[in-house]
């Protein structure tokens, strides 16, 4: 077994732009299922999750307006998961072949604009839990800018 076909989960991807050859794509449902589960199951996704509750929704209605929310997020961001499977390369690259070799901004900036929105959400819901569990545990009433900066 060569290098490039090991399963090991410490493996690190050494293809650059080029088309990813079939003998080295070795992914498995299991891998997708072990990337998806492990990145959604954090503690910002834990408060994104409960806010539904905290703003009056009943179990019901939150449960409703998340299942819309997925439904609606997937149909903008699943038809760019269709270019990795085709192309063997990734979401920057692949969007050059639509739209040109300046179309690689395309991906590029569809994969910044989704990690940001998502890195912005969880550092804001998850500072801010963050930070009434810390007011509570130290008993502190003020809210200190020093405070909030260690915290987010």
């Amino acid at each position: 077994m060569n290098k490039q076909n090991s399963k090991s989960i410490t493996h690190i991807e050494s293809f650059g732009i080029e088309e990813i050859p079939a003998y080295a794509r070795t992914a498995t449902p299991f891998d997708l299922f072990r990337l998806s589960f492990g990145g959604a199951n954090t503690f910002s996704t834990c408060v994104l999750g409960s806010f539904p509750i905290m703003l009056g929704l009943s179990f019901q209605a939150g449960l409703l307006a998340i299942l819309c929310g997925v439904v609606f997020g997937a149909c903008i961001l699943a038809p760019m998961g269709i270019f990795g499977a085709r192309t063997g390369t990734n979401n920057a690259v692949a969007s050059a072949a639509h739209f040109g070799v300046h179309g690689r901004i395309v991906g590029s900036f569809l994969s910044l604009l989704t990690a940001i929105a998502f890195f912005s959400l969880s550092v804001w819901s998850s500072g801010d839990a963050l930070m009434g569990a810390t007011q509570r545990l130290f008993d502190h009433s003020s809210q200190s800018n020093w405070l909030y900066a260690l915290v987010y």
